[in-house]
């Protein structure tokens, strides 16, 4: 008689690593801090997926950005090589964007960082409209739209993830009690502002919405 012995396997997943879901991208400004050489960055906080991590960019990284966005929905073959048809930016390019300023008081620099959220909620809302699998599938192809926004947000550096930034002289943070959504802000919603200005000093106040100009304006010196 013979006597067959049972074998046992093991399955092991070797498939690459897929890219993050840039359809559950989400990015606001959470601080402006004063670096050492006087240039005011905003710190983004960008989620994706479960990751979360923060990006520290200056408003001439951020504009370019958006010069490099338009000058590409307007090249046909990109969207032509698209899956997505670039339908998810159609338009993106006409949406207002944060003017350049030649000298910054404390109200432009407020109502800069309150436009610059917008136009990344805007950014964000897009591509959360946007089918996953068909934008993984556009990514993967090589969509110069996704490039430009996976390379500026760092989304496949891992480092970046728990990375913290350092050097900062000076910041502004804005929290807001409220969830982001397709809508403006309204007024009925309350904020809160924490100015950091070294030497273990700190003031923190909590104002309404329509109120946050004034303050953060008084102080930011």
């Amino acid at each position: 008689m013979v006597t067959a012995t049972r074998s046992k396997c093991m399955s092991m997943d070797v498939s690459p690593r897929s890219p993050p879901d840039l359809s559950t991208l989400q990015v606001k400004v959470g601080e402006l801090r004063l670096s050492a050489d006087g240039t005011w960055l905003y710190l983004l906080q960008v989620t994706c997926g479960r990751a979360r991590w923060q990006v520290a960019k200056r408003y001439s990284e951020i504009r370019e950005l958006w010069l490099e966005l338009s000058k590409t929905l307007g090249d046909n073959d990109a969207q032509s090589s698209c899956t997505e048809h670039c339908h998810f930016l159609a338009g993106f390019e006409q949406d207002k964007f944060p003017k350049k300023h030649l000298l910054l008081t404390q109200h432009k620099l407020e109502a800069r960082a309150g436009e610059l959220d917008q136009f990344f909620l805007k950014m964000a809302m897009r591509l959360n409209l946007c089918d996953p699998l068909e934008l993984q599938t556009c990514r993967l192809r090589g969509c110069a739209l996704l490039s430009l926004i996976a390379d500026f947000f760092e989304v496949d550096a891992e480092q970046a993830k728990s990375r913290s930034v350092h050097g900062f002289s000076r910041s502004i943070s804005m929290q807001r009690e409220v969830q982001r959504h397709d809508q403006h802000f309204t007024k009925k919603r309350r904020g809160s502002v924490s100015v950091s200005m070294g030497a273990g000093l700190s003031r923190r106040f909590s104002f309404g919405f329509q109120d946050r100009h004034s303050a953060v304006a008084a102080l930011a010196q």
